[in-house]
This record gives structure tokens, sequence and C-alpha cells, in this order.
């Protein structure tokens, strides 16, 4: 039997345009004259009226998508195509996701069919079309960008290290706008301001990288000299080649002109501009797409430009630096061989830094394993400087590890028969809980629509336009009395916490127990450690024992090196 969905929406609760009865009347025929010999069942998605076709977020239109993954209909039809989506775009990617779950789409009165050869053929018209609107968008955007370029100024987003951000200016910007028209728009202008003290960290950086030639030879000074990020942490090699590979840094002088120029870079100023008294600025350096990470762009992709902030490097030192990067590039970093440590990951020295398994080539214990230690990760680094603890034999421990961990686990265990006491009553849930648990919901959720709304305007029509400012404003004055009334119930009730019943945590963690020994050779090393975590809520090395804190519990339990 064939089910045919078939999906109704009215923009407007107006007299114009077709009423959902006439929608559905048409689609009924439309199934009578194409179905003859099968039987049909048809189910309906009535989005109703005041709805717009650019909005992804319709209810109905949601549920029609869950139902799709779940193949419980064979061929979606509407009345018109306007009626699922008003953009080729929208349009492709909806074709895309129903072929991929073998379902048909149907349009009555454009006739788009695609179970006949003409509608197949419509739809790779529409996917040409649909990836022609993407690249005239990805164009509009580096149009704009070059726009800015002119400026030199900063366009937002995190500042370098060394750097603040800082208004300036008032400038008259020239865009590109959906239409392919320019216009003028008046817009604050930023620019990157020198902060005194992350700059004398910078100047350690280049410095030591010109003379040391090495990101692990510098993130060990670094190291042992107690030097680190502005917000605090470690340097590691990855966060030195994105500072050194920025080009914020270096000074705008004719070396720098010249490096570009012979890449054959597009730079968007004259060689006049390039005095050494500026800094300079890069945009398009990643290709922002939606729901997914950002990639960075080639080089030639870039738009290079003089900023309006103050260089670190003269231009040769900065050139230098890029050619140490690149001969070291044969040299670089190599994620360690596989290992079978059971702690990796888990096991910490009392500096706090990781204890890594090293493998010693070529050795096997006495079990035929490949032999291997656990070492301190800041000792390795610091060369002793920071951390002198001695190592661990890796074999020895994993095995005590495991003896250890099935007297923990036995069933006359102290950790078990504790577990096995916890009550697992429900907490009350009161009505302000649930209130407060529903009002936080809608208003994540009335958040999340917001973004997807704002997101989809470039792919509304401009008719709409209207239309959607008034959902937009109907969804902010929402979430303004929502956040009224949370805030009267969190006065009300000074600790909200629905959490999991310790009893079912315990319930859940005795089951994995009982069955813990009979799977835990049969799994690969990521499982069994990630099984591991579990349990182990930390794992400290001092010198002579490693201190253990199994499931959280006050006591701690410790593993003997023998």
């Amino acid at each position: 039997m064939k089910v045919v969905a078939i999906y109704t929406r009215k923009s407007k609760s107006t007299d114009k345009g077709e009423s959902i009865e006439t929608q559905i009347k048409l689609c009924e025929e439309y199934i009578k004259k194409s179905y003859l010999e099968e039987e049909v069942k048809t189910v309906f998605y009535d989005e109703g009226e005041g709805k717009s076709g650019g909005d992804n977020q319709r209810n109905k239109f949601q549920k029609l998508m869950i139902d799709a993954k779940k193949k419980r209909f064979n061929v979606l039809m509407c009345y018109r195509l306007d009626r699922v989506a008003r953009s080729v775009a929208d349009f492709s990617d909806l074709i895309e996701e129903l072929t991929l779950h073998n379902i048909n789409f149907v349009s009555v009165k454009e006739q788009f069919d695609t179970t006949t050869p003409m509608g197949r053929a419509m739809m790779y018209i529409a996917s040409v079309f649909a990836q022609l609107e993407r690249e005239i968008g990805a164009e509009r955007v580096k149009d704009n960008l070059t726009e800015l370029a002119k400026s030199g100024r900063w366009l937002g987003g995190t500042t370098p290290t060394g750097y603040k951000s800082e208004g300036f200016d008032i400038l008259s910007i020239k865009e590109i706008n959906e239409n392919n028209e320019v216009e003028r728009k008046k817009k604050k202008a930023y620019k990157l301001q020198k902060v005194e003290e992350e700059w004398k960290t910078l100047e350690i950086l280049f410095r030591k990288m010109e003379e040391l030639e090495s990101l692990t030879a510098v993130e060990s000074y670094l190291l042992n000299h107690d030097i680190r990020t502005k917000n605090g942490k470690r340097f590691t090699r990855f966060t030195l080649t994105t500072i050194y590979r920025n080009i914020v840094y270096a000074k705008n002088d004719i070396d720098m002109y010249h490096y570009l120029k012979e890449r054959d870079l597009e730079i968007y100023a004259q060689k006049e501009d390039f005095d050494g008294k500026r800094g300079m600025i890069a945009y398009n350096k990643t290709l922002q797409q939606r729901h997914k990470a950002a990639i960075r762009n080639d080089m030639h992709d870039w738009i290079i430009s003089v900023g309006k902030h103050e260089g670190v490097l003269e231009g040769k030192r900065w050139i230098n630096i890029q050619e140490i990067l690149d001969r070291n590039q044969g040299k670089r970093y190599r994620r360690p061989r596989k290992n079978k440590a059971l702690l990796s990951g888990i096991l910490k020295c009392e500096c706090h830094g990781y204890m890594r398994p090293k493998l010693q080539s070529g050795r096997t214990d006495q079990y035929g394993e490949d032999r291997f230690f656990y070492m301190c990760e800041i000792k390795e680094l610091s060369r002793m400087h920071k951390c002198d603890i001695k190592n661990i034999d890796g074999n020895k421990l994993d095995r005590e590890l495991l003896n250890q961990m099935k007297m923990w686990f036995a069933p006359n265990s102290k950790i078990v028969k504790e577990l096995k006491t916890i009550p697992n009553n429900k907490q009350e849930e009161t009505e302000e809980n649930l209130e407060l648990d529903r009002l936080n919901k809608l208003y994540k959720k009335n958040e999340r629509d917001l973004t997807k709304l704002i997101d989809r305007i470039k792919y509304i029509d401009i008719d709409l336009m209207d239309d959607i400012n008034k959902e937009i404003k109907k969804i902010k004055e929402e979430n303004k009395n929502i956040k009224e009334q949370i805030k009267i119930l969190n006065n009300n009730q000074q600790k909200y916490d629905l959490d999991i019943p310790e009893g079912k945590i315990a319930e859940l963690v005795l089951e994995v127990i009982n069955n813990f020994f009979d799977v835990f050779t049969d799994l690969d090393i990521m499982q069994q450690r990630n099984l591991l975590k579990m349990f182990i809520s930390s794992a400290v090395w001092n010198g002579e024992t490693v201190e253990m804190d199994l499931l959280n519990t006050e006591e701690k339990d410790f593993v003997y090196i023998i």
C-alpha cells in the first residue's frame, strides 16, 4: 500500500490564495488520477494559516520531516511548490532529504512529480540552481569583505593575543545586498588596540622562535619560565603555531609587500601604503559553514590589506619565522603509536600533568606484551626542570589495577554493599519545579527558533519581511515575559534540582559492575578506557603510590607499585 503525505499551508489569513480545503481537494483529485491501480492511504500535515514558507521551524513541517526519516510515507504531496519552501536552496535541501529516504515528491500545480523521468530531470535542474544560488551568495560575501578591506578595520570575533578591540570612527560602507544592489550603510568602525602586558609575552615568543627554531623547544622554554597565555593556560605547539602564522603581527613594510606579491596574493592596498607604520590584516581566512566547524581557507583566498593597528614584527622577521615553520613541516608533531595503556588520559602526576604512556621499542614483558612506562608530560617537556618524578612500569600497574578492581567489585566488597544501601526514592517534583522546568525549556526553544529565524532571513521572499519581523518581535516579547516568570519562581525557590535519584544511579552502576569483567576483555582499548573513567574519578601518582578515588567515594583507594 502506498502512503501519501499531503502537506498544506496558507501564508496569511486573507481571502487571497487557495484555502486549506481547496489544497486538500486538489491533492486528492491528483491521487485518484495518478494511482488508479494502487491502494493509497493519505495522511495530512496541515500547518494552518499565517505560516511562512521560509520558516523551516513550522511545527507540522518538522513533524513531517521526522516522519520522513522514519519512512512513514512513500510520497510527499503539496498543491504548490511554495507551500514547502520559498527558495531554491531550501527546496533542493528538501529533495535531497526525501531522496535519501526513498520518498517521492509531487507538486500538483507545477506537475512536478519525481516518480516520472521529467520530474527527476526537474529535480536535477533545481539542484543546479541551488548550487548557483549558494555560489552567488559566497561571491556577495567576498565582495562585501573586499569593500571592508579598504577600511582596514577589525570586524569582530576573538581578538589575537596582544590586542583588544576599540571603536574609533563611524564609517559609510558600501555593501552589496541580496538583490545585487550597491547600498551605503553607516557602521561603527573598530580597530585593534595594543595591550602592553600581552606585547611583552609576544616579544618573548617571537624572539625565542628565532633563537631556537623549534616549536617544541619554545614550548619547553615557556613551561620552564611559567609563561602562560592571556587566559592563564599553558602554551602548546598548536596555540604557538596559530600566533606565528597570524599575519596581523607583521608590519606593513616593503618586505611584506614583496613577500605577498611574490606569492601572487591579492593585496587591497597600494605599494605606497606599505610604510611600516601599521600592521597587516586579512579577511576571509576561514570558510564559515552553518552548523559546521569553520575550515581554514587557502592563503590565496584571503583578502589582505593594511590594518589600523600597530604591527609587532618587521616584515623580515615575520617572514623568517614563516620559513622556519615551513622547514620544520617534515618534523611536525606526530601522534604516538597506538598503545594498550589502560590509564592513558586518566592517570595524572602530582604536578597535575598527565602521565603519558611511552613504548619501549622492540621490548616485551614476560606475558609477551609490548613494554611501556608512564611518564609525566610536564617532566618530559620541561626536561625535568618542572617535575622529576620517577616513571611507572605501565605493564605492572595495569595488571595490578585489574586485580584491585576484581577485589573492589566483588559481591561482598565494601563499595558494592554501599551502593546497595542507597535508597531509590524519587525526589518529589513540586508544581513549582515542574513549571520552572517547563519555562526554561520554552525559553531555550524560543531562543533557538529566534536564531534560526534570523539566519533564514536572507532566503525569505522580501514580501514576507513584515510577517517575519512580527514573528521575531512576538518571540522576543514572549521570552521577556518568560524571564520574568522564571525570576519570580527562582525567588520563591532557592534550590531547583531534578537530578536522577541517587538510588537509580547506584542501580545502573551495579548493573555495569556485575557484567564488568565478562565484557571488559572483549572491548577495544578506547572502550576499556571509557569504561574505567566511569569508575575512576581521579588517579594521581606521587612517586610511590597511585592514589585513586573510585565512584566519588569519600575514602581513597591505593594501588601500590610492586
